[in-house]
């Protein structure tokens, strides 16, 4: 066992050394510092804290946790793409006028013909859920509450877009000729 004037020394290496560390470790550092010292481990003898008990929920706490996951939901933020011009020119139509002529009825429609128009029309390597929102916007068509998941669905049910992990959306061959071939509907 160490003496005395070898245990005041060694606690002064450990207080200069806890100095490097943020304050939520140093009670593990200092553990561990003690522990390789003395040979022993100082917290074996101390008291573990009771485990939880699972609870089940009341129906309030129910309540509170749906209210909580869709104010994360609805928190999606977007904003006007300023650089993108929708104005179309000499040798394209406006997306306002390529609108008109596809005629979209719900947002899945609109989904596949914006994109259809920043890939092909626009020719935009990359198209961002911002440009999309940007065409929404452009037209006044209206908002899906959640955006985000309105693009998703038009993927996955559709087929019409593709939308990547980080969020670049492309146009597949099916909704390139859902676009060119199918829209606007005909009227019966």
């Amino acid at each position: 066992m160490s003496t005395y004037d070898e245990l005041k020394e060694e606690l002064l290496n450990i207080a200069s050394i806890l100095e490097k560390y943020p304050d939520s470790v140093k009670p593990q550092v200092f553990n561990l510092l003690i522990e390789q010292y003395t040979g022993s481990n100082p917290i074996k003898n101390e008291k573990k804290p009771p485990k939880k008990r699972k609870t089940t929920q009341s129906k309030n706490d129910v309540e509170n946790t749906t209210k909580n996951r869709k104010k994360k939901v609805s928190q999606e933020s977007y904003k006007l793409d300023k650089n993108l011009d929708l104005r179309g020119g000499k040798n394209s139509a406006s997306f306002k006028d390529f609108y008109s002529e596809k005629s979209p009825k719900y947002a899945m429609e609109f989904n596949a013909v914006s994109v259809y128009y920043l890939a092909n029309v626009l020719e935009l390597d990359e198209v961002s859920l911002d440009q999309l929102y940007t065409c929404y916007k452009e037209v006044n068509f209206k908002l899906p509450k959640y955006f985000r998941q309105s693009i998703i669905d038009t993927k996955n049910q559709k087929g019409w877009i593709d939308i990547d992990d980080s969020d670049k959306i492309s146009i597949p061959h099916r909704g390139v000729a859902y676009v060119e071939d199918d829209l606007p509907k005909s009227k019966k």
